[in-house]
């Protein structure tokens, strides 16, 4: 599903989430790139608000300077509905 949504982006080339210690890590090709962009999400919360489920990530570090920044100002703290198919 995550990749459908990426395509237009690039292609996610790796992908694993450990549910047990909260954590994502995730590689995408980028259009035009040569090198993939690693993004490790060290810590997440699955959070409940009513019938719906959001996520929250508390820590993220990405292998580029500029998409870390990007991450920080927009993406940490920031609930992010979770699809009822997740």
């Amino acid at each position: 599903m995550l990749s459908s949504r990426l395509v237009r982006y690039g292609n996610l080339t790796d992908l694993r989430i450990r549910s047990r210690e909260r954590s994502i890590y995730a590689e995408l090709l980028l259009e035009g790139e040569e090198v993939p962009v690693i993004i490790h999400v060290e810590r997440y919360r699955i959070l409940t608000k009513g019938p719906d489920h959001v996520m929250v990530m508390d820590t993220v570090a990405v292998s580029r300077p500029w998409l870390q920044n990007l991450v920080q100002d927009f993406l940490v703290g920031v609930p992010i509905p979770v699809p009822s198919a997740v």
